[in-house]
């Protein structure tokens, strides 16, 4: 290493040996990053750091398992579609269960699929009006935006951030991609494929906002100092985020934060059937 070891320490040696041992570039990474960087450019402008995409993939905003989502879609990591067609009498996984038109990439799963059994309509309906009610432009949605959602930056037509409208459009995008998968998987190894089952839309929406009613929750429970110390969240963060995309916001004190009760401003649609 060109230092005596009693010179360095576990950090710099570890570091050293990173260096020295870099994995060898995967194509399909490639293909997912400058997709990513792409998509952000056209909002955004200027396109992201191949170093911003990856630290996006562990963001303090974001709970581990919909950070390790973006970390393996980003790999294109996956069993799903092609990678199945390289494995002697397991091609037929390769497509999809529900529309049994396209190959079931993970792009087709959050996007594309046009059964009308897939979550995607009812999900990404949901997302658009969170957003339209917080007053986001909704962009097109591509793979490589919900990829990068996470670096996304909207203004105000003077060209100032929008700090809350930011972090609220990545906490609904990934928090709704990451719905749609877990669906997908609760289909696949839960429900029954010939004839395919799936859930319910009315199901999926009670999810849907049952999730971003938890990811309020926690926003406000993070704002608390005495049990976070310098970890907390300002509450003014937290404000930026969810106002104006709240249920009945008229009737809620201007610092709502500590209220009870505080619900995102999308309600569940009330089940079919006398008397309900």
């Amino acid at each position: 290493l060109g230092m005596p070891l009693g010179a360095g320490s576990q950090r710099i040696f570890y570091r050293v040996i990173q260096e020295n041992n870099r994995p060898a570039r995967r194509t399909r990474t490639d293909v997912q990053v400058a997709r990513t960087r792409h998509a952000v450019a056209e909002i955004n402008g200027d396109p992201p750091l191949t170093e911003d995409i990856w630290r996006s993939t562990r963001d303090a905003d974001m709970p581990v398992t919909t950070n390790g989502f973006k970390f393996k879609s980003l790999h294109d990591g996956y069993r799903l579609g092609t990678h199945w067609e390289a494995i002697p009498n397991m091609a037929y996984r390769a497509r999809c269960p529900l529309c049994r038109e396209g190959i079931e990439s993970m792009e087709h799963i959050l996007l594309d699929c046009h059964s009308s059994l897939a979550p995607i309509k009812t999900v990404w309906a949901l997302a658009k009006a969170l957003c339209d009610l917080k007053g986001i432009t909704w962009p097109e949605l591509s793979y490589g935006l919900i990829l990068g959602c996470g670096l996304v930056i909207f203004r105000n037509p003077k060209g100032k951030k929008l700090t809350g409208a930011s972090r609220l459009f990545k906490i609904v995008v990934s928090e709704s991609a990451h719905l749609i998968w877990k669906l997908r998987c609760e289909r696949i190894h839960n429900m029954h494929q010939n004839p395919p089952e799936a859930h319910p839309p009315l199901e999926v929406e009670h999810r849907w906002i049952r999730r971003l009613n938890q990811r309020l929750t926690l926003d406000t429970l993070l704002t608390n100092r005495r049990r976070f110390g310098p970890r907390a969240i300002k509450d003014k963060l937290v404000l930026q985020t969810w106002s104006g995309a709240l249920l009945n916001e008229d009737g809620l004190s201007d610092n709502w934060i500590h209220d009870t009760g505080v619900l995102v401003g999308i309600t569940c649609r009330r089940p079919p059937g006398r008397n309900r």
